[in-house]
């Protein structure tokens, strides 16, 4: 699976309803800080600031979601996706 995806997906959909807005944000936060400690150590850092930005309540909402949104973000996630639930086979 997907978490991040799964994440991004159901946070476009609650934050912006004002559905557990700061759960998400806390869970989105949670799983780009996973990532940040799976990536190559020049990749981390831009992972770690976003979780930092998404756990800080003093941010505004939709600098939260923009900063989920980064395509820089999003390119090296495509490089080294975090991944549940995977087997391994043969």
């Amino acid at each position: 699976g997907d978490p991040i995806a799964h994440w991004w997906h159901d946070a476009q959909i609650k934050i912006p309803a004002g559905q557990d807005v700061e759960l998400m944000f806390a869970e989105g936060a949670k799983l780009f800080e996973r990532a940040a400690d799976a990536v190559p150590s020049k990749d981390a850092p831009a992972l770690e600031r976003l979780a930092s930005r998404l756990a800080d309540e003093t941010v505004p909402v939709p600098d939260r979601m923009d900063a989920a949104a980064d395509p820089d973000v999003h390119e090296i996630l495509e490089r080294h996706p975090l991944r549940d639930l995977v087997t391994a086979g043969e």
